[in-house]
């Protein structure tokens, strides 16, 4: 197990708050995005500010990484996601610097309703983790070498999930966590992000969850790995872990609809509690109230979590909420955005965007950029009136409401999952299309 000194978790804990603009590590980016606004397109279309725009092999609905100018994708490939595709593109230029195709271990049907390739991966110095959801995970190093491959499905049994894994990677101080939600015992693994050997492994309860595991430090000496999910009887909870041991820290209880957004780090203690509805999206009264900001204290020697507010009406649908500049948006599927005061919970406006959300919003300077699922983004000021920069279209996508074999219901092809940026760089993931925006 790996252990370290108060003064060395105070040091990587809080490196990953003060953000490197060239670098978007893992899912939902760094703590903090040190980005200038200025080096990213407010505006683009399909022939404006679009820099390049690669064929992704396969299929994938996982987030883009970035590392030292280089963009890292996730894909599957076949009617039985018979491959697993690794690629590496240039953000400079676009051009392929490599690309691994492997066979999967243990196939499953490629469909719609069943993640493909979702997980996001992680990459540091030491190179890039990929964990897919047939069971799969593995590190490759910055030149495409694999450095080692784990079975996790030989080592711990069947994965079976409804909808499949989303789950994706953390990482904190070398190590990285894989989350395996599955019906049947459930776990969360730590292993060593250059040797893959395992630091320890937890069981957790059975239930459901689509959410991400995500690093949260507490205070100058100790970071906890935090999770979301909903157990056997339906009951939400949030759960603080050691990363250095896998013991359990704290727990809260009494939520509902926590099963997809990830908590989003606000401050040391504190981070955003996202909760939906549903597929669809609509509000309940349960999710609505699960959605708000948690802190946690240490009471006489106790980790001790509380909500600090809770919403009044804002939820969301498949993204996380975020906070930046003093205020806190929340945005469900459907394109109702909420902007709350981050300290008090008090709602600032709501508005309906022109389309659907996917992805979580990023916030960069004085934009905050909504990146809808058929190739639309809402640009708005952040501020405290909801003013809209602008909207943009990648692609143009012809209406299929109603049509039995509408890309809705079949392979759709033509979904944005998420965008990251770096200085100079807007990095947009379609399922099977990668897009470098620059002004």
């Amino acid at each position: 197990m790996l252990f370290a000194p108060h003064a060395i978790l105070f040091v990587v804990a809080f490196a990953q708050i003060s953000a490197d603009p060239t670098v978007w590590p893992n899912f939902l980016g760094p703590k903090s995005l040190a980005v200038d606004e200025q080096s990213i397109p407010l505006t683009w279309s399909p022939n404006q500010n679009v820099a390049w725009e690669r064929e992704i092999t396969g299929y994938g609905q996982s987030s883009p990484v970035v590392w030292n100018e280089v963009v890292y994708v996730s894909s599957v490939e076949g009617k039985m996601k018979e491959n697993l595709i690794v690629s590496a593109y240039s953000i400079a230029s676009g051009e392929k610097v490599w690309e691994q195709k492997i066979g999967t271990t243990h196939q499953s049907e490629n469909s719609d309703y069943f993640s493909r390739a979702a997980p996001t991966p992680v990459v540091s110095e030491l190179g890039v983790t990929v964990w897919f959801e047939n069971g799969d995970l593995f590190t490759f190093d910055h030149a495409g070498r694999q450095l080692w491959h784990a079975d996790l499905v030989n080592q711990y049994g069947p994965i079976q999930s409804r909808h499949g894994l989303s789950s994706s990677l953390a990482q904190w101080n070398k190590s990285i966590f894989v989350w395996v939600q599955r019906e049947q015992q459930p776990y969360l693994l730590c292993v060593n992000q250059a040797t893959g050997s395992v630091l320890w492994k937890k069981e957790m309860e059975p239930g459901t969850s689509w959410s991400s595991p995500t690093i949260v430090p507490m205070n100058s000496e100790e970071t906890h790995l935090v999770v979301s999910a909903a157990g056997n009887a339906n009951a939400g909870k949030l759960i603080g872990i050691d990363p250095t041991t896998g013991e359990t820290a704290w727990e809260l209880s009494g939520l509902a609809g926590n099963t997809t957004p990830t908590p989003t780090f606000v401050k040391p203690g504190r981070f955003l509690v996202g909760a939906s509805a549903g597929r669809e999206g609509g509000p309940t009264k349960e999710a609505v109230a699960s959605n708000g900001l948690v802190a946690v204290e240490k009471q006489d020697g106790r980790w001790q979590p509380r909500y600090i507010w809770r919403s009044a009406r804002a939820t969301c649908g498949f993204c996380s909420p975020i906070a930046h500049r003093g205020l806190a948006y929340f945005v469900d599927r459907r394109g109702r955005l909420f902007c709350l005061d981050v300290e008090s919970g008090d709602e600032v406006f709501s508005e309906n965007l022109e389309h659907s959300v996917w992805a979580t919003p990023l916030a960069i300077g004085s934009r905050v950029y909504f990146v809808g699922e058929d190739g639309m983004t809402t640009v708005i000021e952040a501020d405290r009136t909801f003013k809209k920069l602008a909207f943009n279209e990648l692609w143009k996508t012809e209406s299929t409401a109603g049509e039995e074999n509408s890309p809705r219901n079949t392979l759709s092809r033509t979904r944005q999952y998420a965008a990251c940026a770096i200085s100079n760089a807007l990095v947009i993931r379609r399922g099977d299309r990668l897009y470098c925006l620059k002004p």
